[in-house]
């Protein structure tokens, strides 16, 4: 199932690119003009994908006013769709518990990108829906630097004092229940009533953006910087929902170790930015 792109050309999943993909991709535009990036609308159409622009993206480029032109051009040349808050996501998967949601290609669309929507694209990412995403953005961040801090106290190295790979599964349990019990704690409580166990995983965006931290943090044996090191995660919801990601190295290695250990991303395709310059290059 899937939808019409700007061109009428029909699309049956999504590529979601790193933000600074977009950042570049605009600033090549800028500088060659929107037909140094035929080759990739091509690759687009040919593979019967769109370009998944979410609430985050518009947060992290609002800043970015040099380019807003330039991406407003992208957005409406390439096959594109603004996709519904990861909060919608969720909502979806809570509905359709214990299955798995369906026509998610459908579900997840906002609104198709037109040709038409050059003007209101551009104006969108300095609009109050971007004030309000980056706003959000910053609390999510916030709130995800506070889980880290609390459950590092918490949630303990095994014997040998090392965290393995095997604590991820309960970490990311653990995680995907708060995040639950903070968004929809009624649905918790009809299946403890019930006694219905939870498959955590059937939450694929709460549960990878779990299994992300554990393995940068914990695994990884690192410490967030600053709270805006955080934002990264508030794409990971999506991941799950898309045939092709494209994320900055560190990020695309960290989510191909997780892909190979867990069943979460087998029908995602990973790939890093020099994926997308190739495409140009071709």
């Amino acid at each position: 199932m899937g939808g019409q792109t700007n061109n009428g050309y029909s699309y049956q999943g999504f590529i979601y690119l790193d933000t600074n993909v977009f950042s570049e991709l605009a600033k090549h535009v800028q500088k060659e003009g929107l037909f140094s990036v035929e080759a990739l609308k091509v690759y687009l159409i040919q593979t019967k994908m769109a370009i998944a622009l979410s609430e985050n993206h518009l947060s992290e480029l609002s800043s970015a006013t040099r380019l807003h032109w330039s991406l407003a051009l992208l957005l409406t040349y390439l096959p594109s769709v603004l996709i519904h808050s990861a909060k919608r996501l969720i909502d979806y998967e809570i509905e359709a518990y214990p299955q798995s949601p369906e026509n998610m290609t459908e579900k997840l669309v906002a609104k198709i990108i037109l040709f038409s929507d050059l003007g209101d694209i551009f104006k969108l990412f300095s609009s109050d829906f971007v004030l309000i995403a980056r706003e959000k953005q910053r609390i999510q961040s916030q709130q995800i630097s506070d889980e880290h801090e609390r459950l590092s106290k918490h949630f303990l190295p095994d014997k040998s004092g090392k965290y393995t790979r095997k604590q991820t599964e309960s970490f990311a349990e653990t995680m995907t229940n708060e995040e639950i019990h903070n968004l929809h704690l009624p649905f918790l409580h009809q299946c403890h009533q019930n006694h219905i166990e939870i498959n955590y995983k059937n939450f694929k965006g709460l549960w990878l953006r779990a299994a992300t931290i554990f393995y940068k943090y914990y695994l990884g044996k690192r410490k967030p910087k600053r709270t805006s090191d955080l934002a990264d995660f508030s794409h990971v919801y999506y991941l799950p929902y898309c045939n092709l990601v494209v994320m900055e190295k560190d990020l695309c290695n960290i989510l191909k170790q997780i892909k190979r250990n867990h069943n979460i991303l087998e029908n995602v395709q990973l790939e890093n930015i020099t994926f997308v310059r190739d495409i140009l290059k071709s």
